[in-house]
């Protein structure tokens, strides 16, 4: 895990690493209320913050206790990103 730095805040998983080099931030929320579009925010602040390629959103599904089984959330401007390795404006 990352640690916090406020406003410049770059994800909560350090070392994230995609087509050769170029970073990718992951947000990590463990909650008991859905709110992908604030989330998704934050995450793409976070990935500016960090200068990385994509951005996901890992988040708690609940009845679930292996981290495998948690949902992943993105927009499909990352989700081609991170399957190109080129992210469309």
């Amino acid at each position: 895990r990352r640690v916090k730095t406020g406003a410049q805040d770059k994800g909560d998983i350090a070392g994230l690493r995609i087509h050769g080099g170029q970073r990718m931030v992951v947000e990590c929320k463990d909650v008991a209320r859905t709110n992908l579009g604030g989330w998704a925010a934050e995450a793409e602040e976070e990935r500016m913050n960090d200068s990385a390629l994509t951005t996901a959103v890992v988040h708690k599904r609940h009845g679930k206790g292996q981290p495998a089984d948690q949902w992943v959330t993105m927009t499909l401007r990352d989700l081609v990103a991170l399957i190109t390795g080129t992210r469309p404006e």
